[in-house]
């Protein structure tokens, strides 16, 4: 069947050859194997795209194929080793340049510079995240965790089957994966099957068993991690170099750990503040005394001044949360709540009427109520 190299472009037959290479590198840039990763359909598609390209380019096939067809030369047209294919730019003793110069010069604008094969040798691996539970003391003043993870390294399977072959490539270098190769000879062109793939297009080689050809594999790690004093929920300890590894066992990730901190049942947060609430008796609140305090590290001694009012709040300085960069500790605040006895003797209640006549309080009287 004769194939419309114009209609493979998207180009007119009458088009110039600015209009075909630009053609030819819009088209490029949508089903080049690299962005379409594991898509036969668009390999396929980026293969009749070179082809087209390799002859519509040459303007002495161009016009062969305009008079007589795809089939106008003995065994049609065909990719070339000297055309511009997508892997040529990687071997050795291959210029791959077409008639605008190196095939990577296509992707420079979307890819960056070298195209898409050198960009991705550069990347580095991925960065993994993984959520790990503090509770509240070891949170505010710090402590060290043995945590296990997985992540992705370079599969070790590979890197010794490659130190004594050829790295594997997917792509035929003779035909540029075409299957076929040209030569001229005489005034003629001989397409022929290419015989180092044997006209499919792909060098075979052996799958590794254990990272499937991937480069990576799945590992599982224990290390142990110093958790800074003064964390908080949502806080990320960076682990360097302990996420997934780039392309090729390059530069590796970072591990993330995102930290959850469990409630205390006594203290609670607020920034770099400690808040709780400590009782007292009816005598401590009207007396006054030196009480003892909870504090995140350890016990505190706190004064009640005569007269203290439930719900009054004390502050116990430096007693808080250190920052997670150093710097001075937050302040405890103390909320009072007063605990009344429970009276049910004759003698105690007459000292309380007795009190109320000596000092008579009405605590409504801002409200106007008696």
């Amino acid at each position: 069947m004769a194939k419309d190299y114009y209609a493979q472009l998207g180009v007119k037959r009458d088009a110039s050859g600015e209009e075909i290479k630009k053609a030819y590198r819009r088209n490029a840039r949508k089903y080049h194997p690299d962005i379409n990763s594991g898509k036969k359909a668009s390999e396929e598609r980026f293969k009749k795209i070179q082809e087209a390209y390799s002859v519509l380019s040459d303007p002495e096939q161009r016009e062969t194929y305009d008079k007589y067809g795809s089939s106008g030369a003995p065994g049609g047209f065909g990719g070339s080793r000297s055309g511009p294919g997508f892997q040529g730019v990687h071997s050795k003793g291959s210029s791959a340049r077409g008639a605008f110069g190196n095939f990577g010069e296509i992707f420079s604008d979307f890819f960056g510079e070298g195209g898409p094969s050198r960009r991705r040798h550069k990347e580095r691996g991925e960065d993994l995240e993984l959520r790990i539970e503090v509770a509240f003391l070891d949170a505010v003043g710090g402590t060290s965790r043995r945590i296990n993870f997985h992540r992705k390294q370079r599969c070790t399977a590979c890197a010794r089957f490659r130190s004594r072959n050829q790295p594997k490539q997917e792509i035929c270098l003779s035909c540029n994966g075409s299957g076929q190769v040209r030569q001229k000879r005489e005034a003629k062109t001989i397409v022929t099957t290419c015989g180092a793939c044997k006209g499919d297009g792909k060098i075979k080689h052996a799958r590794c068993s254990r990272c499937n050809d991937s480069n990576l594999e799945v590992i599982s790690e224990a290390i142990s991690v110093k958790v800074p004093a003064g964390v908080d929920t949502g806080s990320r300890i960076r682990i360097p170099g302990k996420g997934n590894s780039g392309f090729n066992g390059l530069t590796s990730g970072d591990l993330y750990l995102i930290v959850e901190v469990e409630p205390h049942s006594f203290f609670e947060r607020q920034g770099k503040k400690i808040l709780c609430q400590i009782p007292v008796t009816l005598t401590e609140a009207l007396l006054g005394a030196r009480i003892e305090v909870p504090t995140v590290t350890g016990k505190a001694w706190l004064t009640i001044p005569s007269g203290t009012q439930s719900g009054q709040k004390f502050r116990l300085r430096n007693k808080g949360v250190p920052g997670p960069k150093g710097g001075r500790r937050g302040d405890q605040i103390v909320k009072v709540r007063l605990v009344v006895p429970e009276i049910d003797d004759d003698r105690s209640i007459e000292i309380l009427k007795e009190l109320e006549e000596l000092h008579p309080e009405n605590p409504r009287r801002y409200l106007g109520l008696k």
